[in-house]
């Protein structure tokens, strides 16, 4: 039997039955081989090391508790077929609840085959029953630094769907850091589907490339333009994490967009009429990420109407940084739909006319059913056609085009490259990397000089990288003189088509004069004539088309219709304006040019204009 409690350290066999173990055990799994081994040792050689117990009051049989020293407590228990009135080796020390706690939790943790997870586990175990002194004590004690506590602990803070995605590996311990900078659970927890998304497509998506994601994510603080002094110690602020936590970025960011911009736009309400950022002297601002509704476009070339500058719609749309949008250059009208537009009714009513008065209207029955057919089956021959006309072009031409898909793609790079090959240059060119400022930009390099930028599989980003539009391939389809001449009707074209649609195909594109299609005709259907060609079925329209052997190279009007190309998407405002200057233009606008108001094009969505970090922003929320 065991003797009475000492008072100090003692050395004592204890039965088993008269120890109950800890319930602060860091380790909540144990390695079932480790654990064979300790059983083998102990059996060959005896308990070296005595497991350590403290006094409790009395509980059944049991009048001592582990300090530490489970595992030994089991093999003992194991080797004696859980005889409990077997004893052990053990050393009774005076422990209080906390000093046997803490005991516990750091004879565990400098122990090697601690996970990360118990690890994290036993750190938020501690901080939730010490409080705050609890990182400096287990900072000293199991010697690690209070931002290596401090870190792991807030891990544990995570939603409970990311630490069981740690414990089942779908994430690492590395997901899990980065995740810590994101302060909105409900963005946590769409970032960690995106995960599982990716890496039930096979794509995982790797530590660096969610921190990546995160700082596009967050806004830089020298774009503030209001006093930053609070931002100093939130702990949105990624020079604020990297201090807690060691992640972040290491310049200034803020993960707080929509606090960023509450304080950005409070600033400019107090200072728009005298900001230096008001250059185009309108009454009221809006940012061009917030979608705002738009309801007229003033061309820059025009005067403002005498009720347009009193108003408070009249009003510019701001990037994030108080700059004018690059997409709105012209000054836009917030009010009421209709109020600008009745301002200018008669000029532009004699306008339509005119131009209505030169151009013959055709049949309501020739307009296409479905709006979005032409630019569908456009944008599908671009993305056979540019590559193909790509190999056509000189070996400088090809670079030049590979190095401006690269910077339009991806930000980072665009960056990268200026400030490595180009820092003496202007960097508005790189800021809306406009197509025909990047081929002057590159044209006085040689051949070798463009090697060493690009590789040859940068030609397919325009074909595969979501930040090319359908209007970007549009615009570098033109540039390389992809012609729309070369367009084929191919079975998936027809299969979106109406029997009516196809009937209305084969008399504009002149099937009926092609002999292999009136052979078809003749030989399959019995028929020398348009008109009963409707008695057939949709699927024996499209047999004749494809079948027949006729030539399929037909453009119908939908896919040869293009608008107009916007000036403002081939070259900056900003190198427009130079040009203007150097022209010797005054830069006054003329009220008197109402005729030639641009007509935007009419899949124009100002809310599609948004800046490159609230693109990374969305991506994760």
């Amino acid at each position: 039997m065991a003797k009475s409690k000492p008072k100090k350290d003692a050395l004592m066999d204890i039965p088993l039955k008269q120890i109950r173990k800890t319930t602060n055990n860091v380790r909540k799994t144990r390695d079932k081989a480790a654990q064979d081994g300790l059983v083998s040792s102990i059996r060959s050689v005896g308990l070296l090391q005595p497991i350590i117990v403290r006094p409790i009051p009395p509980e059944g049989e049991a009048i001592y508790e582990i300090a530490y020293g489970n595992s030994r407590y089991d093999a003992v228990a194991e080797i004696a077929n859980f005889d409990l009135e077997q004893p052990i080796r053990a050393i009774v020390r005076n422990l209080s609840d906390d000093e046997a706690f803490i005991a516990n939790i750091v004879e565990n943790l400098q122990r090697q085959n601690v996970s990360e997870e118990e690890e994290a586990a036993a750190f938020a175990t501690f901080a939730d029953r010490y409080g705050p002194g609890a990182i400096e004590i287990l900072s000293d004690r199991i010697g690690s630094s209070q931002r290596y506590v401090r870190k792991r602990i807030m891990v544990m803070r995570l939603p409970k769907a990311c630490l069981k995605a740690w414990k089942r590996g779908i994430i690492v311990y590395g997901h899990l850091e980065q995740m810590l900078r994101i302060q909105d659970k409900k963005k946590v927890l769409q970032l960690l589907a995106a995960i599982f998304l990716r890496k039930s497509e096979g794509a995982p998506i790797m530590v660096s490339e969610l921190r990546d994601i995160i700082d596009k994510a967050a806004i830089k603080l020298d774009l503030a333009k209001f006093d930053t002094a609070e931002c100093l110690g939130c702990i949105k602020n990624s020079a604020t994490q990297l201090s807690l936590f060691g992640v972040g970025s290491e310049d200034a960011k803020c993960g707080n967009p929509q606090c960023f911009i509450k304080k950005q736009g409070a600033w400019l309400k107090g200072n728009w009429q005298d900001s230096e950022f008001n250059i185009k002297h309108t009454n009221a601002f809006a940012f061009a990420f917030d979608r705002p509704e738009i309801t007229s476009y003033i061309p820059t070339y025009q005067a403002p109407h005498k009720r347009c500058t009193t108003c408070d719609s009249y009003a510019s749309i701001l990037n994030l940084d108080c700059t004018v949008d690059p997409y709105h250059q012209c000054r836009v009208c917030l009010g009421p739909k209709g109020c600008y537009d009745g301002l200018v009714a008669g000029a532009r009513a004699e306008a339509n006319a005119s131009k209505k008065n030169g151009e013959p209207a055709g049949p309501e029955s020739a307009k296409p059913r479905v709006d979005w057919h032409g630019e569908y089956f456009r944008q599908s021959f671009y993305k056979t056609e540019i590559p193909r006309v790509l190999k056509t072009l000189d070996r400088k031409e090809r670079m030049k085009v590979a190095l401006y898909n690269l910077l339009h793609a991806n930000m980072s790079s665009r960056d990268w490259l200026r400030k490595k090959f180009f820092a003496d240059r202007e960097s508005h060119l790189f800021d809306y990397c406009r197509i025909l400022d990047i081929m002057d930009l590159l044209e006085p390099y040689s051949e070798l000089d463009l090697a060493d930028m690009i590789t040859a599989t940068i030609e397919a980003l325009p074909l595969i990288h979501q930040s090319f539009t359908d209007e970007d391939r549009r615009i570098l389809a033109d540039h390389i003189k992809v012609d729309v001449g070369n367009w084929w009707i191919t079975e998936e074209y027809l299969a979106k088509k109406t029997k009516a649609e196809i009937l209305a195909i084969i008399n504009e594109c002149g099937f009926m004069n092609d002999p292999l299609f009136t052979k078809w005709m003749k030989d399959k259907h019995k028929m020398v004539l348009v008109e009963p060609l409707g008695t057939l079925k949709k699927s024996e329209l499209v047999d004749m088309i494809l079948k027949s052997g006729a030539d399929l190279n037909r453009v119908p009007k939908e896919i040869s219709d293009m608008p107009k190309i916007p000036d403002w998407n081939l070259r900056s405002p900003m190198t427009k304006k130079s040009e203007s200057e150097d022209a010797g233009e005054t830069g006054e606008e003329d009220g008197d040019d109402l005729e030639e108001l641009p007509e935007l094009p009419p899949d124009f969505d100002e809310g599609k204009v948004l800046t490159e970090v609230f693109a990374g922003s969305e991506s994760i929320a």
